[in-house]
């Protein structure tokens, strides 16, 4: 089980950081989590997958609102 929190390298959270900013996305802790999810997975995701992987953090629409931030600021694609 993977289990992804933001004690993980700050080289990392720093780029994170990064790529939201310059996709004019504040930075939030879902955002960030969900991001580094995305990086660290190798297989394609859905927002089930991050319900169930998120589930105890973040309530299903502000994932939803996260992954529709990313869509239209161009990090994922459907």
């Amino acid at each position: 089980m993977h289990f992804y929190t933001f004690t993980s390298r700050m080289a990392d959270r720093e780029r994170y950081k990064e790529i939201l900013k310059s996709h004019k996305l504040r930075v939030t802790d879902c955002r960030m989590e969900v991001l580094a999810f995305f990086h660290l997975e190798t297989k394609t995701l859905s927002q089930s997958d991050l319900e169930h992987q998120f589930a105890k953090r973040y309530d299903p629409v502000t994932l939803y609102r996260t992954l529709n931030s990313f869509f239209e600021a161009g990090l994922i694609h459907k």
